[in-house]
């Protein structure tokens, strides 16, 4: 499908990336660690580019409801991979370089 993924091991080194590349698309786990969690990943990332696309993938009991106060889509940890390649091919309909 042509996608670039690049991967991060916590909250910080995946802002400092997402703040040199270029992206069409941030996939995050919820829970990140303990310096700020994937909530608070995707709001730092739209104050950087409020247009950026960010879903989330649920960590445990209580993530949706974390998802849907934040406004976020919400992947299940059971990967359902049509939705997976609809949210991205969704992602990326808006223009953007190819994600790095």
């Amino acid at each position: 499908m042509g996608w670039n993924p690049v991967t991060a091991k916590n909250s910080r080194e995946a802002l400092d990336a997402f703040s040199v590349g270029r992206f069409q698309l941030v996939l995050t786990n919820i829970s990140l660690d303990a310096a700020m969690d994937g909530i608070e990943v995707a709001r730092q990332i739209k104050q950087q580019e409020p247009g950026m696309r960010v879903v989330m993938i649920s960590s445990g009991p209580g993530d949706g409801e974390k998802a849907k106060e934040a406004g976020l889509p919400l992947l299940n940890k059971e990967l359902d991979f049509p939705r997976v390649v609809s949210l991205f091919r969704h992602g990326m309909q808006n223009g953007r370089p190819p994600l790095r």
